[in-house]
């Protein structure tokens, strides 16, 4: 048995080979926090395939709603947890070629979000351009803070590399 995790983009379904994705805080020299917490972005690799329209979605000018990532467990009797990305940008999609391993073609694609739900987290990752909301969120303002369903009041500032 062995982890399994798929990438549900367009109605679809995709096996992913690896994913990496994290988050980062700038801390001063007495190891204390000096911002919010920046999405550092999610990379992934896929196996190659013929239909899986990341050409078109690296050209568009408007973000996706959202995808999620579903990970499936060995253990627990088949569980899984799922993480939802929300108004995705694909900054960087290519496709590499090696003939010296079992998976000759595969797509790596490098993704910026405006939001992410984490499952068993009450707080979610927000930015000031955020547009999709999920049920765990009820505004996003325009000065870039972001009311949660219980009130708390937290911001981020995103950054692009």
């Amino acid at each position: 048995m062995k982890y399994r995790t798929m990438l549900l983009f367009n109605n679809r379904e995709i096996e992913v080979l690896t994913y990496n994705f994290g988050f980062n805080r700038n801390i001063n020299i007495s190891e204390q926090p000096t911002s919010s917490a920046n999405f550092e972005g999610l990379e992934l690799e896929i196996e190659s395939g013929s239909n899986t329209d990341f050409e078109e979605w690296a050209c568009k000018e408007n973000a996706i709603d959202q995808l999620e990532l579903k990970i499936y467990y060995p253990y627990l009797k088949g569980g899984s947890k799922t993480m939802t990305f929300f108004d995705c940008y694909l900054k960087k999609y290519e496709t590499v070629f090696s003939n010296t391993n079992d998976q000759p073609i595969k797509d790596r694609l490098i993704i910026t979000c405006a939001g992410v739900k984490m499952p068993n987290s009450s707080l979610e990752y927000s930015t000031y351009w955020r547009k999709t909301l999920s049920g765990a969120q009820k505004e996003v303002t325009n000065n870039g803070s972001t009311v949660s369903s219980d009130g708390t009041n937290f911001s981020v500032t995103p950054k692009l590399s």
